[in-house]
């Protein structure tokens, strides 16, 4: 999975401090998004062989995989932020 671009970065900075959760300085928010990445990409794997037990004996493809769990993230966590 691509990393998340410096522009990218940027955009979550300024929606962290518009709803005014975060007054940390640049670099520490970089290093908390940074953690956050290595800790999905750690995941994926464990999450990709979880898939697999459970849809057994079918198989989602990779990508099937991929949205399935972005929409899953996006409602968990959007729905939290709300």
């Amino acid at each position: 999975m691509a990393a998340i671009s410096t522009k990218e970065k940027s955009k979550i900075r300024q929606k962290m401090s518009s709803i005014g959760t975060v007054d940390y300085n640049r670099p520490t928010i970089n290093a908390a998004m940074q953690a956050v990445e290595d800790w999905f990409d750690g995941e994926r794997a464990t999450i990709s062989a979880q898939i697999d037990i459970a849809t057994s004996p079918k198989v989602l493809s990779n990508q099937q995989k991929k949205k399935l769990v972005g929409f899953w993230m996006l409602k968990k966590y959007v729905r939290e932020l709300s």
